[in-house]
């Protein structure tokens, strides 16, 4: 995942996101040396090494920076696990993996892995995988198949996704890398 990539750039891309996404993905400037909001510029940086909470508005890019951490997460951390989820199908399918496939598509650098509709895979332990949270609900006891050796658990419309569904996803997110990006409106 993310093409061809000597030892140390793919360093200087782990710890930054917005770098990786200038470069690899091809992202435009907005504005003279801008790719990313003041929010989303300071999103990318804490992800690196925290969890993120996002509460914000609608229209504010929150779906399509997670669009981009997938991708990101997938490409520089062999072995890695990206869980993705919200409320409805549209907002899992069209949404998210609509901003991923077009990230995807679009990308200056070659990406590898195989693309579908929700799920993004590089190999059988290395892949990013949507569901809304009712199939979550459903899999109660079911997440102890997610191990790998990082985590990306992605959570767009936080605001309607109910406490079982965090507390099944938190089962998941015992690995030593483990980052969660949950965004919503207040």
């Amino acid at each position: 995942g993310g093409g061809r990539v000597g030892r140390d750039r793919r360093e200087l891309y782990k710890a930054d996101p917005e770098l990786w996404a200038r470069e690899i993905l091809g992202l435009r400037e907005y504005a003279p040396g801008k790719i990313f909001t003041p929010m989303q510029e300071g999103i990318c940086r804490a992800i690196v090494s925290e969890n993120i909470v996002v509460k914000s508005g609608n229209g504010m890019g929150k779906d399509y920076l997670a669009a981009v951490l997938i991708l990101w997460f997938l490409c520089n951390y062999k072995n890695s696990i990206v869980l993705a989820t919200a409320p409805s199908s549209r907002q899992v399918k069209k949404v998210i993996w609509g901003e991923v496939s077009k990230l995807y598509e679009n990308s200056k650098v070659r990406l590898g892995g195989r693309l579908m509709s929700m799920e993004l895979r590089f190999g059988p332990k290395w892949y990013g995988i949507g569901f809304t949270t009712k199939e979550t609900n459903q899999m109660v006891g079911k997440f102890s198949g997610f191990h790998a050796d990082h985590h990306l658990i992605v959570v767009t419309e936080a605001q309607a996704v109910d406490e079982i569904t965090y507390e099944q996803l938190e089962g998941v997110g015992v690995g030593e890398n483990t980052r969660w990006y949950v965004a919503g409106n207040p």
